[in-house]
This record gives C-alpha cells, sequence and structure tokens, in this order.
C-alpha cells in the first residue's frame, strides 16, 4: 500500500489534511475515487524520496500538472512524482497504471516525435504495487528508457 510507503520513507515530514484545493481539481477532472484514495496518503509537507523516484505531496497535484506536464493530463495521466532524470511518473486515469512519460517527448523537445504515445512506458503495476517496488528493489527502473520506453 502507498500509505505504507509513505510511513517508511516520509521521515521528518509532516502529515497534513489533504487539501481541499487538490481534490476539486482531482474532481474537475474526473480522477477515480480509488486513485484519490491511494494518492491522499501522500498528504504531507514536502517530496519523498522512494528509492530512486520522487513522490510529489498531495497538495502539490495541480501545480504539477500544469505546463509543462499539462499534456499528460489532457491525453489522460496524472502526474504525481518524477524519476532519476526527470521524467515525469503518472498514473493513467483510465486504468489506474502508473507510467513513466520521457520528458523530452512531452514537453516537446523532440522534434522527431508528434503523438503523444512517443512518450508513455506504461509499467502494468498500479499505484500500490508500483510504489512498494520501487521503495523495495534496487534494480526497479529510474527513467522512461529503464522501463521500455524507446525513442524512434
Amino acid at each position: 500500500m502507498l500509505a505504507d510507503v509513505v510511513k517508511k520513507v516520509a521521515k521528518g515530514a509532516r502529515m497534513e489534511p489533504p487539501s481541499a484545493t487538490t481534490l476539486a481539481f482531482l474532481d474537475k477532472h474526473h480522477v477515480a475515487p480509488r486513485i484519490v484514495e491511494a494518492l491522499k496518503a501522500c498528504s504531507v509537507s514536502r517530496e519523498l524520496q522512494v528509492g530512486n523516484l520522487r513522490l510529489y505531496p498531495f497538495s502539490a497535484l495541480p501545480t504539477q500538472n500544469r505546463k509543462p506536464n499539462h499534456y499528460a493530463l489532457k491525453n489522460g495521466f496524472l502526474v504525481m512524482g518524477n524519476g532519476l532524470n526527470g521524467d515525469p511518473l503518472a498514473v493513467e486515469l483510465s486504468n489506474g497504471q502508473v507510467a513513466f512519460l520521457a520528458h523530452d517527448v512531452l514537453w516537446g523537445f523532440d522534434p522527431e516525435c508528434s503523438a503523444f504515445e512517443d512518450c508513455v512506458a506504461r509499467s502494468a503495476l498500479d499505484i500500490d504495487s508500483f510504489w512498494t517496488r520501487a521503495l523495495a528493489d534496487d534494480d526497479f527502473p529510474v527513467d522512461f528508457y529503464a522501463a521500455g520506453g524507446c525513442s524512434r
């Protein structure tokens, strides 16, 4: 469970009540209640280091899903953290699975890629499984390419 992961890595971070602004943002974007409930475990005062990945606090989700990550949300992915090189980590709203997004493509730096799908490396793991594995597995992917994504 994500809540267990947060408890293990949140040393020095204080727990906060879930932000009403963030709850309204997630509701506006039709984020499924099961995803919202999982993410509420991240209601802490700062970003968390989970293995080699970073998990954003619940209150930062609206900000992290604006430019330059806004295309992710427009394409059904909610950014919730980032990998070692800055590649966003996002939950796919249609199925609750986590994916790495190639920041060069997502942010428009790669002129050879024009489709959003070019920047998605799906993990087939839900939020709880993804973050649990990221904490426990030293060989867990750290970015889009390590997760199996490829460029053209």
